[in-house]
């Protein structure tokens, strides 16, 4: 467990709070659209935005907090990157109409990478705002685009139930050009995507040694065979060095290591995040594969994640 403040603590507690009120179907969080305004009053968005800007001023350890509590919810809202859009919007275009609707409330507004070697996608819904895309045209520059029609061929629906937006399809639009921000866009996606996985690993581990413990076999629970006893031990070591990984990352994002500390972070959540939903399947049995058992949602939410760049 990572040493917390009391404020980081209290984030963790009110996020927790919120998402235990939501409801939920098979597939995921009833009423995304009309969920964002649960984001909104959370102030979720504005947590890596300056005071001087609007914002909270808050670290990257906050907005990992957050982000790891929706992770172990599995929640699909796209509040990863719309905080990595509204920190870069915050420093580099300010005053445009777009980052002013989005630090109001008016709706998400995602930050996305675009692939090299295959097709690229983004989250979306009836309220996004529109898309912070790298500029291909320029090293570090990012172009911002309003967001484009839901019907096909532009919208599509992912495996763990989200709607998004084919990227490639929109990269030629017209939008107002940003000179800079493209790493600090990556860097900050980069982090957030590893924290929402952290909070997979650990809610797929939490359920394993919870079920480890109810279900019996041969007369005793079967969490007391030693082979699935080293199983989950290994699962829990996994868990624990991708904990550290992240909130070290997080400790580190404003200084000179910010960048690679994010990769690493990332790397090792490419890593382990897809093994642990895996492993977690394979010890809960036959009902692992079932749309009854959460932990098929967490492996589909965790193959949406990491497919984006």
């Amino acid at each position: 467990m990572p040493i917390f403040g009391e404020d980081e603590r209290a984030i963790e507690e009110s996020t927790r709070k919120a998402m235990s009120a939501q409801a939920r179907t098979v597939d995921g969080f009833l009423g995304a659209d009309a969920g964002w305004t649960e984001v909104s009053e959370q102030g979720w968005p504005l947590i890596l935005v300056d005071e001087d800007s609007g914002g909270f001023g808050l670290s990257m350890r906050h907005a990992v907090v957050v982000v790891r509590e929706l992770g172990r919810a599995g929640c699909t809202w796209p509040v990863g990157p719309t905080l990595a859009a509204a920190r870069v919007l915050a420093r580099h275009a300010l005053d445009l109409d777009l980052t002013q609707q989005l630090l109001e409330g008016g709706g998400p507004l995602v930050a996305a990478a675009l692939a090299s070697d295959g097709p690229s996608f983004a989250p979306r819904s009836a309220t996004t705002l529109g898309y912070l895309i790298p500029d291909q045209a320029t090293q570090d520059g990012l172009r911002l685009v309003d967001a484009p029609d839901s019907a096909p061929p532009t919208g599509v629906t992912l495996l763990d139930g989200s709607e998004a937006v084919w990227l490639d399809l929109i990269a030629s639009h017209e939008g107002h050009a940003l000179p800079q921000g493209s790493a600090l866009m990556r860097q900050t996606l980069g982090l957030l995507v590893a924290a929402e996985c952290l909070g997979i690993a650990e809610d797929v581990l939490d359920r394993s040694v919870d079920y480890l413990k109810v279900r019996n076999q041969f007369g005793q629970p079967i969490g007391k065979f030693q082979v699935l006893q080293h199983r989950a031990a290994d699962m829990y070591a996994k868990v624990q060095a991708l904990q550290a990984l992240v909130f070290e990352a997080a400790t580190a994002d404003s200084g000179p290591r910010g960048e690679f500390a994010s990769r690493a972070a990332l790397a090792l959540a490419r890593r382990s995040v897809i093994s642990l939903c895996n492993d977690a399947i394979q010890l809960h049995g036959a009902i692992g594969y079932t749309d009854e058992c959460v932990i098929g949602h967490r492996l589909r939410r965790a193959i949406v994640l990491l497919s984006t760049p």
